[in-house]
This record gives C-alpha cells, structure tokens and sequence, in this order.
C-alpha cells in the first residue's frame, strides 16, 4: 500500500467518485484489516455516500488498530506523509479532535464522533457537534454547518 494509492482514493472522493473509492479502499482492507489510514478514508467514502451505518465500521476498527499500537491515529501525520511522498495536500479538511473547555470533563467533541453519530442514525447529536466545531473553528465554520444541516435534513426526514 503505497501513500500514492491513499492519494487516489482521496482524489476519487473528492471527485464524486466515492463508490469507486470504497471499491479500492475495501480491497486494500481486505488485505490489510490493520491498515488505520486506509480504515479512515474507507469511512469518510461511505460517509460521502450516506451510507452512515456501514461508515462507523471502518471509523470504529482504526480506533481499534490506532489504540492497539499504543499511538492515536494521527491522520495530521498521515496526510504530512503522503504530502512528502507525492507533493500535494491530498485533503483540505481538519480532521483534529478539539476539546471544547466549556463542556463538562466527559463531553468530547470531535468530527469522529459526530460521523460515529451519523453512522448510528443520530442525526440531530451529530449536527450539535457539527454545530459546536463550527463554533470552535472559525476557518472551517462553512464547511461544519453544511454538514450540520445535512444531519438536520436527514433527522428531520427520518431517512437512515
């Protein structure tokens, strides 16, 4: 599994391919069940095609792989890695898990949790933490309140 191949399914989401994506990502999962970016990605296509219950899947096993080896899954670095083997940013997008000090000590808002909420038809949960990123994030505000009302379509439809 090279960074390059990472990069071309990253390049066929982004295009509006993600069915195609997800055909490559599962192969390479197939093969390596362990592979955390390869797991991530997966997720992210299935999400782009709102197939919000297979999606946490994928999100859940690199957690699993991620915690198993004793470091988080970084996908900072794993986009700093691709970038140095093909030049390019593959995703524009801030994946960090942010603590919002104004929530009580168990309550963690990140982008992760708020797929894994999709994933479990938890549509309203999920744009509240859309809602609360954007809140936090200022530079990425467009993109989590599009993605906030999405959930808030989908509640509001009933749709799975």
């Amino acid at each position: 599994m090279t960074a390059s191949s990472l990069a071309h399914a990253i390049a066929l989401i982004e295009s509006g391919h993600a069915s195609d994506a997800v055909d490559m990502l599962s192969e390479i999962v197939r093969d390596r069940p362990d592979h955390v970016p390869a797991l991530y990605l997966l997720g992210h296509a299935l999400e782009e095609l709102s197939r919000w219950s297979e999606a946490s899947r994928p999100w859940l096993a690199a957690e699993r792989h991620s915690s198993r080896a004793n470091e988080p899954a970084d996908v900072d670095r794993i986009l700093a890695d691709m970038q140095s083997s093909t030049g390019e940013v593959p995703i524009t997008e801030d994946l960090d898990d942010t603590l919002d000090p104004s929530l009580s000590d168990y309550e963690v808002v990140t982008e992760t949790w708020a797929r894994i909420l999709a994933a479990q038809q938890n549509f309203s949960a999920a744009a509240n933490i859309y809602e609360k990123l954007a809140a936090q994030h200022p530079d990425r505000a467009s993109r989590l309140l599009q993605q906030a009302r999405r959930m808030r379509e989908k509640a509001g439809s009933g749709s799975a």
